[in-house]
């Protein structure tokens, strides 16, 4: 398992169970890293740049994974016909709920 230093003010970080989950730009998957910076778990993708992660779903266990295209030649395209989708994980530990914004003055 790898270890990194993790960037806590990333929007693509997401907190389930003490844990923290990030879409690995170019990585071809999404990993979890516990709170001292292990890998501990990773989950292929099919495509090459997912973006960005995002808990969801009534109890909150569902992982939201979104793709994207920018970048990738019309050939890389072609093979990763699934790049720009936005995916679906189940997971068996819910995500921290999101604060929502409210701007009054809209």
């Amino acid at each position: 398992m790898a270890t990194i230093v993790i960037d806590r003010s990333s929007v693509q970080n997401v907190l389930s169970a003490g844990n923290l989950w990030s879409a690995l730009w170019n990585g071809w998957c999404v990993a979890c890293f516990n709170s001292a910076g292990e890998e501990i778990f990773r989950v292929k993708m099919p495509v090459q740049p997912p973006t960005s992660v995002a808990f969801g779903g009534t109890n909150l266990t569902d992982l939201y994974i979104t793709g994207a295209a920018i970048g990738l030649s019309q050939k890389d395209i072609q093979q990763q016909i699934n790049a720009g989708d936005l995916f679906c994980l189940s997971t068996n530990s819910p995500g921290i709920p999101s604060h929502q914004f409210f701007n009054s003055s809209m």
